[in-house]
């Protein structure tokens, strides 16, 4: 009876366990279509040419910037908008008027669409509660991630205060955000070099003024 009653706590005891990783799994929104690199597109009567600088899309291969890969090919047709769409949008004139050396039209990657909210804990992406599965969600310095970037053999020299804001940067956190009807959440790739919907808040879909398809055919 004694043995029994052991056998019978023990499966209690795993189906417990079980039941508590199952809990505690963490949800995970995965995204499969978004291209993590950019080709050359041809040019249509929709499309304009923008000569892009900035390294703020940089994820370690000067990703989007024009002296490298050519100039953007942005298309003025504006779909639906989903997310991992690279933007070309007005910043807006109030946070312009605060930080005059931003440049505007700017670009951002669409993470957080209306009716959806979108939180950042330790450095990743949650879009309603679900951890954001994709190259763009979560915190990158020149396109490594928190475990790759720690990983390297030969680390770029860091000072203690460096080494100290690299671990705050891995660790950012975001309140949750609710994105609003008529509105998106954008952020760029490499996030400690630019600004977007975190400094700024959501951007209305009548400051996007075109899509990034890629480069311009040479």
């Amino acid at each position: 009876m004694k043995k029994r009653y052991m056998i019978l706590s023990f499966f209690v005891a795993v189906i417990i366990i079980v039941a508590f990783v199952a809990l505690r799994k963490e949800k995970v929104l995965v995204d499969t279509t978004t291209p993590d690199r950019l080709t050359t597109v041809e040019q249509t009567t929709d499309t304009f040419l923008v000569e892009w600088s900035s390294d703020t899309m940089d994820r370690g291969n000067h990703d989007l910037e024009s002296h490298e890969h050519g100039n953007l090919v942005v298309s003025s047709n504006i779909p639906a908008l989903q997310r991992g769409m690279i933007v070309y949008y007005e910043i807006i004139p109030k946070f312009l008027q605060e930080n005059p050396n931003l440049e505007s039209p700017t670009l951002g990657r669409i993470v957080g669409l209306p009716g959806e909210t979108v939180e950042i804990k330790k450095g990743k992406v949650y879009i309603d509660g679900q951890r954001l599965d994709a190259f763009y969600g979560e915190a990158t310095k020149f396109g490594m991630n928190k475990e790759q970037w720690y990983a390297q053999e030969n680390k770029r020299p860091q000072t203690k205060e460096q080494e100290k804001q690299t671990k705050a940067y891995y660790n950012l956190a975001m309140s949750k955000v609710t994105v609003e009807e008529g509105t998106a959440f954008v952020l760029v790739d490499a996030w400690w070099r630019g600004s977007d919907s975190r400094n700024f808040g959501l951007i209305p879909m009548e400051t996007v003024k075109g899509i990034v398809l890629g480069y311009e055919e040479l």
